[in-house]
């Protein structure tokens, strides 16, 4: 360590061990309906501590998720079914030193630079760029943590024909989200369609997907606790996959 310059601080040191995880889940699950419909219902509380020197100083940073998790499948014959489920949650960053998250220009107050036509000459990020500005997070501080949606709720159905043809689909519900620790960018809801069609005959299948049908747009949040707002994920628009394959 010495070698690459890395050195852990004593408030680091005491702040615990570096990497650890707690998992604490109740629940009950049954069946119904002459065992064709199945439910289950949970309760957890997770912790987990992670030690990292991202930003230039070693910290032991824990994150804190909270939440309830159901599904309900119904299965009234072998060649159908239905299933529900959803996650209602709280992921909360719990930091016991205190630490630095990056930010860019436009959150520092900085402006686009614009010409007289109102084009953009020189962004407001341009004005960090070959340096990185951060901003302190006190000690004791949680967060939201970013990324983390707190609801969740998807569907997934399928019917197979006699003959080997299988037709399914699938639709997903995720809430808004910030994009990261400044809290600057909100994500919005979405939700996204998938169709799929697939037949099966002497060990071969052809399975045809349409992903995102809806064609909706859509952002992904890092999940990475330090990096700016706005380093963000677009999501593929509606696309169309063909895939064969053999089982042997």
């Amino acid at each position: 360590m010495d070698g690459s310059s890395i050195t852990i601080t004593r408030p680091t040191v005491n702040a615990g061990a570096y990497e650890k995880a707690t998992l604490k889940e109740a629940g009950v699950k049954g069946s119904f309906l002459d065992d064709k419909l199945f439910a289950t219902l949970a309760g957890y509380r997770q912790q987990r501590s992670s030690f990292t020197d991202d930003v230039g100083g070693a910290v032991v940073t824990s994150v804190l998720g909270e939440g309830i998790e159901m599904e309900l499948k119904w299965a009234p014959r072998k060649d159908f079914y239905a299933s529900l489920f959803g996650v209602v949650q709280q992921t909360y960053i719990i930091q016991p030193n205190s630490q630095w998250a990056r930010i860019h220009g436009e959150q520092l107050g900085f402006r686009d630079i614009v010409d007289a036509s109102g084009t953009v000459v020189y962004p407001a990020e341009a004005f960090t760029w070959g340096g990185r500005a951060e901003f302190n997070v006190p000690d004791g501080v949680n967060q939201e943590h970013p990324g983390y949606p707190n609801t969740q709720v998807g569907f997934n159905t399928a019917y197979t024909f006699p003959f080997g043809l299988t037709v399914g689909g699938s639709a997903a519900y995720t809430a808004e989200v910030h994009s990261g620790r400044f809290q600057a960018v909100r994500l919005p809801e979405s939700f996204v369609l998938d169709f799929n069609v697939s037949y099966k005959i002497n060990g071969w299948r052809v399975q045809f997907d349409i992903i995102n049908a809806n064609n909706e747009q859509y952002f992904r949040g890092r999940n990475g606790t330090f990096a700016g707002d706005v380093l963000i994920s677009a999501m593929q628009p509606r696309r169309y996959q063909l895939t064969l394959s053999k089982t042997f």
